[in-house]
């Protein structure tokens, strides 16, 4: 499995403005590396009706980024702007992963950037069962197909909402939990491979 890190360069050590016609030498920084994660993870509003049509989708894909605690990425703050994460092709190429609006970051903290949907990881989402058991309370049963097409393992968080008080009744396979109104699904997925997750949920609205 590949490691990832990000890596920040041509950086000012502070805020520079100048005025029209005017120029300025400033010293850059040293460049430093950080730490990164790649994850794929996606959030869901579960809707309160049978349905038996999949629901295939591409799952986003965020870049975790932690700051060391000590060196070059814990002494400033992650300035605001755009920033574009590349990788690596096998020759040696950078490219292009996605892009993101960063906003002002502590410094030391942890931070996220959005690369955009994914290609390499799909759901398709499907309502295997739905029973009404009275007007505010039914149960439904829901099929996650996730398929990582991908060179590498993909972290795969998915976060499924509903609008009533919920009880977990069942899952397979254990990489299920449920947390307020919601349900969680973590899991890491090989590359070239499929998971089929189901879960049987009790709502009361």
């Amino acid at each position: 499995r590949r490691q990832r890190q990000m890596c920040i360069r041509d950086r000012l050590p502070q805020r520079v403005t100048l005025g029209a016609g005017r120029s300025l030498q400033v010293a850059l920084e040293a460049p430093w590396v950080a730490p990164a994660k790649l994850v794929f993870r996606s959030r869901s509003s579960v809707q309160p009706y049978p349905s038996n049509a999949p629901q295939p989708q591409s799952v986003p894909a965020f870049l975790l980024i932690t700051p060391q605690a000590t060196g070059p990425s814990s002494d400033h703050p992650m300035a605001s702007g755009l920033v574009r994460v590349f990788e690596r092709s096998p020759t040696g190429q950078p490219m292009l992963m996605g892009e993101d609006q960063l906003t002002q970051t502590p410094s030391g903290a942890p931070f996220e950037v959005h690369l955009g949907r994914a290609f390499d990881v799909r759901l398709t989402r499907t309502t295997s069962d739905f029973r009404v058991i009275n007007d505010r309370l039914h149960e439904v049963t829901l099929a996650l197909l996730l398929e990582n097409t991908g060179k590498t393992a993909a972290t795969i968080e998915l976060q499924e909402d509903f609008s009533g008080a919920l009880s977990l009744l069942a899952n397979t396979p254990n990489v299920i939990e449920s947390i307020g109104q919601s349900v969680w699904v973590k899991l890491e997925l090989a590359p070239q491979s499929k998971q089929l997750v189901t879960y049987t949920a009790r709502v009361r609205y």
